[in-house]
């Protein structure tokens, strides 16, 4: 498998992370029983990744498929 480098901006990895935060606050806002970490505690898991475990992260843990964060990203951030 041929390893990829994703580089990004510090305020592109922000923007991104401000994105997939927001998204989580509106899950937590609809279930709060069901997401009961905190954004920061979010936050926090997320700025210690690297570019590339990053899109894996968001990717996973919002049910994203086949590159479709890329359209989130060139759209929002």
């Amino acid at each position: 498998m041929k390893k990829t480098n994703i580089a990004f901006t510090k305020e592109k990895r922000e923007a991104i992370i401000d994105m997939a935060l927001g998204w989580f606050e509106d899950w937590k806002h609809n279930e709060p029983t069901v997401y009961t970490e905190t954004i920061e505690e979010r936050r926090k898991e997320m700025l210690v990744l690297n570019n590339s475990d990053l899109i894996k992260h968001i990717e996973k843990f919002y049910g994203l498929v086949d590159g479709e964060i890329w359209g989130y990203i060139n759209s929002n951030c």
